[in-house]
């Protein structure tokens, strides 16, 4: 599959994404074309072998009315998707990709190909006995994401996420970013838990930002 900038903006364009989204998508291509395949290591003799994955049989347009990615949320939380979000919540348009690190080759591409792109808002002073759930069912061989997690001031919030995927014998992908933006004197608490085949390379990027009490 051809990833170029030309199919990459044509696609953006296409689904009449804001200018700032497609903006972000361009930048971060340019990163994916200089990075090379990363190497893992973790500790001293701990490797992660990814050479079974091949990059070019990656196709970033796939249509994802396979996989889903579902938030189940209590009332009062905004769950909406990032395109409109980003016209209509402007701290929104203030934190979209502005503090994740993208460092290597499989970031770049999340954040260049993501098909699924959400936002989670948690209004000022608003404490939640109850968990946000969020449910990512990949049943496509490549399914990237983007969420971004804005908690206001004086908010407490659970988010328990879930990924799962049914057992094959090809090989899948899935990239991830998610950005989470805690206000002054917030809590989020965020858990993770994985049922993905054998078969399956996950990548996840995951940072918090703190504001500054001012």
């Amino acid at each position: 599959y051809n990833f170029s900038r030309e199919n990459l903006e044509k696609a953006s364009i296409d689904k009449s994404e804001d200018e700032l989204i497609r903006n972000a998508r361009l930048k971060a291509f340019e990163m994916f074309e200089k990075f090379p395949v990363p190497d893992f290591r973790y500790g001293l003799s701990i490797n992660l072998d990814a050479s079974a994955l091949d990059i070019s049989k990656i196709n970033p347009y796939e249509p994802i009315a396979k996989s889903s990615l579902k938030i189940n949320a209590p009332k009062g939380i905004v769950v909406e998707d990032l395109n409109k979000a980003v016209a209509s919540i402007p701290a929104v348009r203030e934190h979209f990709m502005r503090n994740i690190a993208i460092t290597n080759k499989f970031d770049a591409m999340a954040a260049a190909f993501w098909q699924s792109g959400k936002v989670i808002y948690v209004p000022k002073n608003t404490i939640l006995k109850e968990p946000i759930e969020i449910a990512s069912n990949i049943k496509n061989s490549a399914f990237m994401e983007y969420l971004l997690i804005i908690a206001e001031d004086s908010s407490d919030v659970s988010i328990v996420e879930d990924i799962f995927s049914e057992e094959s014998n090809a090989i899948s992908y899935s990239g991830k970013l998610v950005e989470v933006v805690v206000g002054n004197n917030s809590t989020v608490h965020y858990t993770t838990v994985q049922n993905l085949s054998r078969d399956f390379f996950n990548f996840a990027n995951k940072h918090v930002f703190t504001l500054e009490i001012v």
